[in-house]
């Protein structure tokens, strides 16, 4: 009986304990599915009869072995029946559950489920989906009871914690997907991210891809919120990425391509961006694999609107047609009202307005059921479309639905500046001026906090990006300004001025300026080092086409070890204070002293609701004024008129009587009402002003003019003036039959020089070597040390050397200088460079100008070093911040390419980006021994202790007594 009762005792508790396994078995398998829905529930009840029903199987497979194991111990297959049986246990215990939690994984892929609810429209629904997963997922993340000790188990085991691991990223991405992508919490979906990122950098090297799908996501979101020096290090971060990948992964490396190039486009290097859609294109169109992916369709509409950007009817109408042979796959998805977007802009560009119309509203049209975001943006595209048509009254009504959509679900700041720029100018066209104030005072202001927030890290190359791009935003915010007849707008036309121009190089030089104060040797030498590898790779790139691509992947390294170095020296120094000087036009009136005036030329948009004629302007600050004068002056084209060439008769017309001239009267006359009284005056020039000889204009009048790059550096002109000459260098008599020689073997821009030799434009410059002798006797009458490279010995390495020796002073340079403008039949082409594969325009201003030294005969992978030519280009990535004056006593010294906001892109900018103090150069090619002549004249009152701008002064007067003509003396000017 009490065995018996023992016996059912046991049978009792074994029951009691397999069904303790059944419900924890129920449970583990709750857990791992996540069953939602009706057909959730129906696959988790067969999962859980076919799992029980397995389990029940090997338990009583288990008893029969233990209750028999005497009587089959004896049997010869005993053992295999051992091995037999715990293979079949492995077997069915671990099979289904791999494979469960395989299917699980698949079949669970949260954001392919929300895209499934994006594309049928239920952006509520996706959302709401979202939101329960990770409610749900976070209960999860705490253990609960003992009593559930598989779920303990499996959550325990490594296993378990990757499958937990992979589960919560794709739920805690899904979510921050709808967050980001319906606008609802766009705070709320970076701190979602930033998990997310947290969590694949903790998965196996196989998520790779998770990393860098969330590190693209955090880096649009900084972008949308307008931090685009966080997205810029994301983008970094990303680019290293991007190097990592193998051929497995060419899929998100394409994506990785795509994402990179709308950050270059954003960041203004629309050339980069082109670049990078075309490289994408290339792969896409040759596999057939893509042709009918939402990415292709994607790559075929962005290189539809590059050539739109670009004028090139035949490969715009060529990309058109592609399009429209793709979009019948994609209607319905949000791509399909990008490409109404683009054939709206397409048939505008080929004049078919109503047409375009027409694509512009089935854009909104097939909108109005996707997230509000989308909607504003085709609403954005319609509003643009009237404001170019010049319908204000419909732009101004598109833009205010815009606006009340676009804000509350979160939007990109840099993106929407032109925007509110329009809408603020179709307010001012309707008459509500207040409203058009109020927006255009938001555009202005945004404007400014990205461009102090983008200048902080990063490089040159990429302010004067974000300088180009917000340029022409710009001039028209300070021409509706100047419209308006409110106090103040003055003062807030020279303060945007200030602010942006020559703001990129002054934010550079201010950064070294930090390095310098450092003290680290390492840090300053490593700058150096990358600043000079980056310009020869530059050259490189456009010398050798065979290696272009090799060079250009350099560059990228070069930019990102740089970056790397900005980021160590924001970490030891407090950079703000010097990336971004905020200086207001009272601070500038402030520094003057009774005696001085300054004038900043501008020049803006006569007419801000048509850009096209431009005016320019004197704002004129006199000490202790409480207000600006703004004097009207001449048209651009007006005054381009009266400039036309660079012939003697012509500049001898422009500045002959200066008083009764056509240039001084436009430009000049009407200001001087406003110089009385005055010693000093300061000018900041504009525009095409950067080619009128200004000392020219006031060679007669008893005031000293001081060309300035920006009012901005009104500063340095009040630091003691008084240099201390050290050592001198002087170049002349240069042997252009050697560098002539040098190109014989090959290198195409040699040849072309060589051509301008043969041809007498670049003659022999014999009168140079008696130029550079009279003033080494100047210099052994004052005792001053010098150096004089003449001949053979006039090369481009001794220039070089000059950067090591921080004694060097002055250098004096007597040569042939040259600039070739990109819009005439001089300019210097690609094959002048060493292509051979075609004749397109070298961008690139710092190497379309420059000088001639002696070149040498060497190896071609030398010759950019000692080949004779120095570019403007590697001119700046020199260090002569050691050297207080440049003269350039060479034909068209300052001529470059103009830029508003940066100023001349020749070699006026190489030598201040190099770090010299002032700079001595020619507007145009002036008589050998006319200038010979002025040099040894300016030397001998330089060197008694005179200013730079009374030596040069009184020289040309004296030039003048001699050679009348202006174009004679009045070709140089000072830069300081």
């Amino acid at each position: 009986m009490k065995k018996q009762t023992l016996r059912q005792s046991f049978y009792g508790l074994v029951i009691i304990v397999i069904l303790y396994l059944c419900v924890n078995i129920a449970n583990l398998l709750w857990f791992v599915m996540q069953p939602t829905g009706l057909w959730g529930i129906y696959k988790y009840g067969g999962m859980l009869i076919v799992t029980l029903f397995v389990v029940l199987f090997l338990m009583v497979g288990v008893y029969h072995f233990v209750r028999n194991f005497r009587k089959v111990a004896h049997n010869i297959g005993f053992w295999i029946l051992i091995v037999v049986f715990g293979i079949l246990g492995l077997v069915i215990e671990y099979v289904p559950v791999a494979w469960l939690v395989h299917q699980v994984d698949n079949k669970y892929q949260y954001v392919n489920q929300t895209e499934e609810y994006f594309t049928e429209g239920k952006y509520e629904k996706a959302l709401t989906y979202a939101a329960t997963l990770y409610e749900k997922s976070q209960n999860e993340k705490t253990i609960t009871s003992e009593f559930w000790i598989l779920k303990k188990a499996f959550v325990s085991s490594q296993w378990g914690n990757q499958f937990l691991q992979r589960r919560h990223y794709r739920i805690e991405f899904n979510y921050a997907f709808c967050l980001e992508n319906l606008g609802k919490d766009i705070e709320k979906a970076e701190q979602l991210y930033r998990q997310c990122l947290f969590i694949a950098q903790q998965m196996d090297s196989e998520q790779r891809t998770n990393v860098m799908d969330t590190k693209i996501r955090l880096a649009k979101i900084e972008l949308s919120k307008g931090n685009v020096v966080k997205a810029d290090e994301w983008f970094r971060n990303l680019n290293h990425e991007f190097q990592k990948m193998d051929e497995r992964e060419r899929v998100y490396s394409l994506i990785l391509m795509l994402t990179y190039a709308q950050y270059a486009e954003s960041r203004g290097d629309i050339v980069k961006g082109l670049q990078i859609r075309e490289q994408a294109y290339e792969k896409m169109s040759t596999d057939d694999a893509y042709q009918e992916t939402t990415m292709y369709f994607g790559v075929v509409l962005a290189m539809l609107n590059s050539k739109i950007s670009s004028r090139n009817v035949t490969e715009a109408r060529q990309f058109a047609e592609k399009a429209n042979e793709l979009s019948s796959t994609f209607e319905g998805d949000e791509i399909y009202t990008y490409y109404l977007n683009q054939m709206g802009l397409y048939e505008e560009f080929a004049g078919n307005y109503k047409e375009a119309e027409t694509y512009f509203e089935e854009a909104i049209a097939s909108s109005e059921e996707m997230p509000q975001r989308i909607m504003a943006i085709q609403k954005r595209a319609l509003a643009a479309f009237y404001f170019r048509q010049k319908q204000y009254q419909k732009a101004n009504e598109q833009y205010r639905i815009f606006w009340q959509t676009i804000k509350p679900s979160g939007y990109s700041i840099q993106e929407n500046i032109q925007p509110a720029i329009q809408t603020a100018l179709t307010y001012g066209a309707l008459g509500h001026q207040a409203k058009a104030i109020q927006m255009m005072a938001e555009a202005d202001s945004t404007l400014k906090m990205l461009m102090a927030q983008y200048f902080e890290t990063t490089t040159l190359e990429e302010k004067e990006f974000f300088t180009r791009r917000f340029e022409t935003d710009a001039r028209i915010i300070n021409a509706f300004y100047l419209q308006q007849n409110g106090a103040g707008n003055i003062g807030k036309v020279l303060n945007n001025v200030l602010c942006l121009k020559h703001g990129a190089l002054q934010s550079q030089q201010a950064f070294e300026a930090v390095i310098k104060q450092l003290r680290d040797d390492n840090a300053e030498k490593l700058y150096r080092d990358i600043v000079k590898r980056k310009k020869e790779s530059e050259i490189k790139a456009m010398l050798q086409v065979h290696q272009r691509e090799q060079l250009m992947d350099l560059l990228d390294t070069l930019t990102m070890e740089e970056h790397q170095l900005i980021e160590k020296v924001e970490q030891h120094a407090d950079t703000k204070a010097y990336f971004l000087k905020q200086i207001t036009w009272q601070k500038v009136r402030d520094q003057l002293n009774d005696d001085e005036v300054a004038i900043e030329f501008v020049n803006f948009p006569i007419d801000p609701l048509n850009p096209i004629a431009n005016r320019y302007y004197a704002v004129i600050v006199t000490p202790h004024s409480a207000d600006l004068k703004l004097v009207p002056l001449a048209e651009e084209r007006e005054i381009e008129a009266l400039l036309g060439g660079c012939s003697k008769d012509n500049i001898n017309a422009l500045y002959s009587d200066n008083q009764h001239g056509q240039m001084y009267k436009m430009v000049w006359a009407p200001v001087t009402k406003h110089l009385e009284g005055a010693s000093r005056v300061f000018v900041s020039l504009s525009g095409i002003l950067h080619r009128v000889s200004f000392a020219a204009l006031t060679i007669d009048e008893s005031y000293s003019l001081e060309t300035l790059s920006s009012l901005k550096e009104i500063w340095n002109t009040k630091e003691d003036s008084t240099q201390t000459l050290m050592n001198v260098a002087l170049f002349g008599d240069v042997t252009f039959g050697t560098m002539a020689e040098t190109a014989a073997w090959g290198n195409d821009v040699q040849k072309e020089i060589t051509r301008n030799i043969l041809s007498g434009r670049f003659a022999a410059l014999p009168g140079t070597r008696k130029e550079i002798s009279t003033i080494a006797q100047l210099m052994d009458k004052r005792g001053l040390k010098y150096n004089i490279y003449c001949g053979i010995n006039a090369t481009e390495a001794n220039f070089r050397c000059l950067e090591s020796d921080d004694k060097i002073r002055l250098i004096h340079i007597a040569t042939h200088g040259f600039y070739y403008p990109k819009n005439t039949s001089t300019v210097m082409r690609e094959s002048i460079y060493g292509i051979s594969d075609g004749y397109t325009i070298v961008t690139n201003p710092m190497i379309r100008s420059g000088f001639l030294l002696s070149g040498e005969l060497h190896g071609q992978d030398n010759r950019t070093q000692t080949d004779g030519v120095l570019t403007s280009a590697e001119i700046s990535g020199m260090d002569l911040t050691h050297v207080d004056l440049v003269v350039l006593s060479a034909c068209e010294t300052g001529l470059g390419d103009i830029s508003d906001s940066e100023g001349v892109y020749g070699l006026q900018r190489a030598f201040k980006m190099a770090g010299v103090k002032n700079i001595v150069m020619s507007l145009w090619q002036v008589p050998d021994e006319a200038t010979s002549e002025l040099m040894i004249h300016f030397y001998d009152g330089y060197l008694t202790g005179k200013s730079v701008i009374e030596a040069l002064k009184e020289a040309q007067l004296k030039v003048k007594k001699k050679y009348p003509e202006p174009y004679s003396w009045a070709g140089f000017v000072v830069l300081r």
